[in-house]
């Protein structure tokens, strides 16, 4: 966390998580940058540019991940470039609460009663995927961190380093802040990383080989949401084969894909045409 400091008040913030970086057969160490602050009386005065200038002098990728429309000028101004990413696919357990993002705010009134005429079609389609028999067993993080590492050695594109360190540090969860992550695998290709973050139940990081054991995992995945109390599940989709598998399933893709930044000073990864993006790669559950 850098801070701008003003007579002995923070008068700004930068947060930066240190993660490795993997691209083709290179690691990388890199920063994910969030959680850019200005006291509000104090904007327009480069404060914000201060924070990041002192960022990246660090001499490492720096990533960025949904930036505000602010925080993405500054940065695109410092010379990040965007990576093609993930669609995040949402499923509205309670529908009323993903219209109310998506209505006007004038016609907000509108939600609960669409979302009680939407609810019983995907009470359907959750039904579908309810597996009476499941490959899936809960686990450690230790014991899916070998399949990880096959996919991740195979794919070429750019990536979060998903290795021992990094389970263990996002699985296990902050005392008194976020749950700890579930974590589950099937046959020794397969696994899913999964917990509440109300009102979301999200999926992490997951990987099926094949569309039985997908219906197997997202049968998991709805049980769990539901007992949790979760109105929506969120889970990404890196290629066509997961995006269809979860639009079959009832699962929803907003206009947008994820929108990852990068800026890497010895242009590195520059020539990365995709960012092979989990949920857990930065500070969703933290």
């Amino acid at each position: 966390m850098l801070l701008a400091v003003n007579e002995g008040k923070v008068i700004g913030q930068l947060g930066l998580i240190p993660v490795r970086l993997k691209y083709d057969k290179e690691i990388f160490e890199a920063q994910w940058a969030c959680d850019l602050l200005v006291d509000p009386g104090l904007r327009k005065k480069g404060i914000g540019n201060l924070l990041f200038e002192d960022g990246m002098k660090r001499n490492m990728i720096t990533l960025g991940n949904n930036p505000s429309p602010k925080a993405k000028s500054l940065m695109l101004a410092k010379g990040f470039k965007h990576i093609k990413s993930a669609a995040r696919m949402t499923f509205p357990l309670d529908p009323s609460d993903l219209l109310n993002w998506v209505l006007p705010s004038k016609l907000k009134f509108l939600s609960e009663i669409s979302g009680k005429i939407l609810k019983p079609y995907f009470n359907i389609k959750r039904k579908k995927y309810n597996a009476e028999k499941s490959e899936f067993k809960y686990c450690d993080a230790g014991e899916i961190a070998p399949i990880i590492s096959k996919y991740q050695s195979e794919r070429k594109q750019a990536e979060i380093l998903h290795d021992n360190e990094f389970l263990e540090w996002r699985v296990n969860g902050l005392e008194n802040f976020s749950h700890r992550l579930e974590t589950m695998k099937a046959r020794e290709d397969s696994y899913a990383v999964h917990s509440h973050f109300l009102p979301y139940y999200n999926v992490y990081d997951w990987n099926c080989s094949d569309e039985k054991i997908f219906i197997e995992m997202l049968s998991e995945i709805f049980n769990e949401a539901v007992k949790s109390g979760a109105k929506t599940i969120q889970i990404m989709a890196n290629n066509p084969f997961e995006e269809k598998l979860l639009k079959d399933a009832g699962f929803l893709r907003p206009r947008n894909t994820e929108t990852v930044i990068q800026y890497s000073p010895g242009k590195s990864i520059d020539s990365a045409e995709y960012f092979h993006f989990t949920y857990y790669d930065t500070d969703n559950n933290l």
